[in-house]
């Protein structure tokens, strides 16, 4: 066995368990991998809070709201077509409801 192996085109160490075939955190056991496990789970509850940061940021916004900030993310009328269409449609049978 040569010295070294090739794995997605990097060389490691023999000694290596990256050098021994197809690689990835299951693999370990012990601190590193609790260690691994308890950030991988904090990432996913903060990802999920910024979703909810952000499902409650867009509901006090409101359709009006939202297009206002389309147009400052990506320019006046550019950009989001669908959204904005849609947008636009909720607005204006929003207003035949008002009048």
């Amino acid at each position: 066995m040569p010295s070294h192996s090739r794995f997605n085109g990097q060389q490691f160490a023999a000694d290596d368990p990256r050098s021994k075939g197809a690689f990835s955190r299951r693999h370990q056991t012990g601190e590193a991998f609790q260690a691994y496990q308890a950030q991988k789970e904090a990432d996913e509850q903060a990802f999920w809070r910024i979703v909810s940061d952000n499902k409650k940021a867009r509901a006090k916004r409101g359709d009006a709201g939202q297009l206002k900030m389309l147009d400052s993310m990506f320019g006046k009328g550019k950009g989001a077509k669908k959204e904005r269409k849609r947008l636009n449609a909720r607005i204006a049978k929003a207003e035949a409801k008002n009048s």
